[in-house]
């Protein structure tokens, strides 16, 4: 048996009655790295901070995917200090959240990168927590960005609409073999992967 094949088949999401790969985080990964080269080509400009931090908590999720134990707090905590690393490396902030009482608080620093930190735990966590049916997550991750496309159009952000169309693209393409009857899924590697993008 190979240290990326789900063998579960007692789980109660389990679907599959026969060993099915868990390598469908790396595929999307290789898709979107072949995007971010393309993109770089056409544009220029190289999405550092996309490529990093997906890169980063993609190997924290595919070392699960390798069935390498890691104790849940360990995890936690490498995932707080790689995030925290890279919140504070790409200057990531969220400067407007609609909320006066909360757009106050978050000129504070030490709160804004808090509130970073915990929206990023929160997607990536509820990302993996979604993922175990066949699809679910796929579908998720495609209506939310193509919600944050139609914005970014209407608001005539091209150069993101761009990278959201495409992300839609590679997900769609994961999806055609991960619904209704999975040939592969997301793993661990996938779930925080796409957590990470959205």
């Amino acid at each position: 048996s190979g240290a990326l094949l789900d063998e579960d088949f007692l789980k109660p999401q389990a679907f599959h009655k026969e060993p099915t790969a868990r390598i469908g985080g790396f595929v999307i990964l290789l898709l979107f790295i072949l995007f971010i080269i393309f993109y770089f080509i056409v544009s220029g400009v190289f999405l550092k901070d996309y490529f990093t931090i997906t890169l980063s908590l993609f190997l924290l999720g595919f070392l699960d995917d390798l069935k390498v134990k890691i104790n849940p707090t360990l995890r936690l905590f490498l995932m707080l200090a790689t995030l925290l690393a890279c919140i504070n490396i790409f200057s990531i902030q969220i400067n407007k959240s609609g909320l006066e009482f909360l757009d106050s608080w978050l000129e504070n620093n030490i709160f804004q990168i808090c509130f970073v930190l915990l929206c990023f735990l929160f997607v990536i966590n509820g990302a993996n927590l979604v993922d175990g049916f066949n699809g679910l997550l796929a579908i998720h991750f495609i209506l939310i960005n193509s919600i944050f496309l139609l914005i970014n159009i209407a608001n005539q952000n091209e150069s993101t609409a761009i990278i959201l169309f495409s992300q839609i693209i590679i997900v769609i393409s994961f999806l055609l073999f991960n619904f209704p009857k999975a040939k592969i899924f997301l793993g661990d590697s996938g779930s925080y992967l796409l957590g990470t993008l959205i």
